[in-house]
């Protein structure tokens, strides 16, 4: 569902939330005071740091990691329809020297958002073309662009009206996005509940082997958090094959 105020969610300083989100993976708490003090005061910057504190709008990394943040990508999936070329542009515009020029992973986050704002706004949307050029990078820019929307593929596999987007994939670009989507929920074992498990096997498919669900519930622990709740034969088949996971297990 299109939210028809993409910053109604935020207080004032919403906006510039959203504005770095267009970041791939983290950015650091002197460039957004930096950005934010081009056009307001300090009395705004304080309010935009503890908006960052909100947990349900970014991810204040470990203490090691001080003052670097993440918009969360619920949030961005959420208002995906705000990332149109012309907001890009005006986020660009915006953050100035603290998006790095030419930088390829970048690009490739940036490509990856406009495809779900299309995909929001008309249902046009398509990955293929972006998650193809993920792949053909160098090593480096390879997996720092998969870290880059791993999170977001764990969101969206988790939530059926992204579905059709996976539908649309190659067989090769759906065996990278169910890799990305295991490498996400490796870090999120602790909170994988029966509310995302199901959503996500419910797109696998039926025709999914029984060994590998078995193997997916045991490593994730999911009979403890009740996966045992639902069987088998309540899969469905509309978007995922047997012959995607040939290769994997």
């Amino acid at each position: 569902m299109i939210v028809q105020d993409p910053l109604s969610k935020y207080p004032r300083l919403g906006k510039y939330a959203l504005i770095f989100s267009i970041i791939p993976g983290y950015f650091h708490e002197y460039a957004a005071e930096e950005v934010i003090e081009q056009s307001l005061n300090r009395q705004s910057v304080h309010g935009f740091l503890k908006l960052l504190q909100d947990k349900n709008v970014a991810i204040a990394f470990p203490s090691h990691y001080k003052g670097k943040y993440a918009i969360k990508p619920e949030v961005i999936l959420d208002y995906a329809q705000v990332y149109t070329p012309s907001f890009i542009k005006e986020a660009k515009r915006t953050l100035g020297r603290v998006l790095t020029r030419g930088d390829e992973v970048q690009d490739f986050y940036i490509d990856f958002l406009l495809q779900l704002s299309s995909f929001k706004l008309s249902g046009k949307g398509d990955l293929n073309g972006v998650l193809s050029r993920c792949k053909d990078t160098a090593l480096y820019p390879f997996f720092r662009s998969r870290d880059a929307v791993k999170g977001l593929i764990l969101v969206m596999a988790c939530r059926k009206e992204w579905h059709p987007l996976f539908a649309k994939l190659s067989k090769e670009n759906k065996v990278l996005a169910w890799n990305l989507f295991m490498d996400a929920a490796a870090g999120k074992s602790e909170d994988f509940s029966l509310g995302c498990s199901k959503e996500l096997f419910l797109s696998l498919g039926d025709t999914i082997r029984e060994d590998v669900v078995t193997w997916f519930a045991s490593e994730y622990d999911l009979y403890r958090t009740g996966f045992s709740g639902f069987t088998f034969d309540q899969l469905s088949d509309d978007y995922w094959t047997k012959d995607l996971l040939k290769g994997i297990f």
